[in-house]
């Protein structure tokens, strides 16, 4: 097995938030907090493209993702600048951003075999209500019926939409890591003055982990390892952040077989182990 570099992602502007969908598209969320502008772009994962960069809803800043659902990507808009609460559900086609419906009447809960699940708040009662995801017509009407609509959301969450994931864990506290893999991360922060934790995965015949450590500046840099243990052979040697004031957890993370890397605030990198 080897690890292929698929590309870099970067804009110049601060990643907010990283969104896979199950055909491996991902949507990049960047904003430019002074500006106050939110910009959506979407990358196929397998090959590196773009399909398509720097998107804009009518709203530039206070909208956000719901959620992505097979060939879509839910969007939201915020009930006031200075409120939590969302309105509007705004559908796109994942593929080229084209969008397909919305609906100001309602607010989103989840998705369901197909079903946006929405609600109609009212004074006393709220309105339910499940609308075809392509089309945004009314597939079916609960009524206040929000106990029938929550054992739906019961059932949806049972399907685990992270289940392909593998998130970093703490070296520290590893009871099941082989005494191989733990030698070869303390051979390498022993040559450094390490703050914070240690996080690592362990895939295959691979240990990949990052840490933080104290430069000639008086700051932190966050580096990020992938060894081979099989071969004996660093594969990937990284610097994620080179100057940072505090400790920055969550720097890597995996889906299936790819690897996906936060270089410094607005940047993102993916590798594919083959």
């Amino acid at each position: 097995m080897k690890i292929k570099k698929i590309t870099a992602f970067s804009n110049d502007r601060q990643i907010w938030r990283l969104l896979i969908t199950e055909s491996n598209k991902l949507i990049v969320e960047e904003r430019d907090v002074e500006k106050k502008e939110a910009f959506f772009s979407c990358i196929d994962v397998q090959s590196g493209k773009v399909l398509w960069k720097n998107y804009q809803l009518d709203e530039k800043f206070w909208v956000g993702v719901e959620a992505l659902y097979k060939d879509v990507i839910v969007f939201h808009k915020f009930g006031r600048p200075d409120m939590p609460g969302h309105r509007e559900i705004l559908i796109h086609k994942l593929e080229d951003k084209s969008f397909l419906w919305k609906t100001l009447e309602y607010e989103f809960l989840f998705v369901f075999e197909d079903k946006i699940y929405c609600c109609q708040r009212g004074f006393e009662k709220h309105k339910y209500v499940a609308l075809n995801y392509l089309t945004g017509a009314l597939e079916e009407d609960f009524g206040s019926d929000h106990l029938l609509v929550n054992e739906r959301k019961i059932l949806a969450g049972q399907n685990d939409e992270f289940k392909d994931y593998r998130y970093a864990d703490d070296f520290q506290t590893a009871a099941d890591l082989s005494g191989t893999s733990k030698e070869i991360v303390d051979k390498y922060i022993a040559q450094f003055n390490v703050a914070g934790k240690i996080e690592f995965i362990k895939y295959d015949d691979y240990i990949l982990f990052n840490f933080h450590y104290k430069n000639e500046t008086g700051t932190l840099t966050n580096r990020f390892i992938a060894f081979d243990e099989q071969k004996n052979k660093e594969v990937l040697n990284q610097v994620l952040i080179a100057s940072a004031n505090a400790f920055v957890p969550d720097s890597f993370f995996m889906k299936n077989q790819f690897l996906f890397l936060l270089k410094g605030k607005n940047s993102v990198l993916i590798y594919e182990f083959k």
